[in-house]
């Protein structure tokens, strides 16, 4: 199985910040691509609040949060996702967006980066035949097509729902 060392977040909205959050207290370098500077700064905001709604409540420290802040980085393009080893989308359920983002990352990923979604209601299968799998052969089996289901208050959650939505085509 392939390590994770990178981690690419989609969305910096309400769930997109989360994950972001989680996936920095866990020690991963984090990406979060927002579409302008001011939603960047926004997410950026959001977690800063919620770390320092955790210090007032004892769940976290300040060098907790620190080392946090300090994994993250904000971006509007997606090249700057490029080197990530898990991307997760956290935009808008909307299957066009979420398809046009995945055949974009198609084409600037590695062939062994892993492509999740936090769709609440739209098919992974579809979200992965726009991303060329089909033709190209370049996504990896259905055991790296995740769709993930992250609940609302992430950033304290130790744990997380994920599951296989595609058959194996290999």
């Amino acid at each position: 199985m392939k390590k994770i060392s990178k981690v690419g977040v989609l969305g910096g909205g309400l769930m997109g910040s989360g994950i972001a959050q989680v996936s920095a207290a866990a020690g991963f370098p984090t990406a979060v691509r927002e579409v302008s500077e001011a939603l960047c700064a926004k997410s950026r905001q959001a977690i800063e609040k919620t770390l320092a709604k955790g210090i007032e409540r004892g769940k976290v420290t300040e060098a907790e949060r620190d080392a946090t802040l300090g994994k993250l980085r904000f971006v509007t393009e997606l090249k700057e996702l490029a080197d990530s080893d898990i991307l997760i989308e956290a935009v808008v359920e909307d299957l066009e967006v979420k398809n046009s983002l995945f055949s974009q990352l198609d084409k600037i990923t590695r062939p062994d980066a892993i492509f999740a979604s936090n769709t609440s209601s739209l098919t992974i299968i579809a979200m992965a035949a726009a991303s060329g799998w089909r033709s190209s052969g370049r996504l990896p089996p259905a055991k790296k097509r995740n769709g993930w289901l992250w609940i609302l208050c992430g950033p304290w959650a130790r744990s997380r729902y994920g599951r296989r939505t595609a058959p194996d085509s290999s």
